[in-house]
């Protein structure tokens, strides 16, 4: 048993080794293309993620704009004015 926990260590040690004493490569500054290229793939990840988190403040949230329906989990109205009259809550 001994010797199986031994064998264990080892074998998890030599495959980690290479990991660990691996050194860092700094990497060379990016052209402006590159950037450009880099904040316009940026823009269009991030964008739907950040629209739908306002979409969802001007909804949920913020119960003074215009556009405010009702708060989380409840599916009336936020008042009478709404387009949602059909429910109740």
């Amino acid at each position: 048993m001994h010797s199986l926990r031994l064998n264990v260590l080892l074998t998890t040690l030599s495959l980690l080794s290479p990991l660990a004493i691996e050194p860092a490569h700094a990497q060379e500054a990016a052209t402006p293309a590159e950037a450009r290229a880099i904040a316009k793939e940026a823009y269009i990840y991030g964008f739907p993620m950040v629209d739908n988190y306002r979409v969802q403040y001007s909804y949920f949230v913020d119960k003074n704009g215009p556009e405010f329906k009702a708060t989380w989990n409840r599916a009336g109205p936020a008042n009478s004015d709404s387009s949602l009259s059909g429910f109740s809550a």
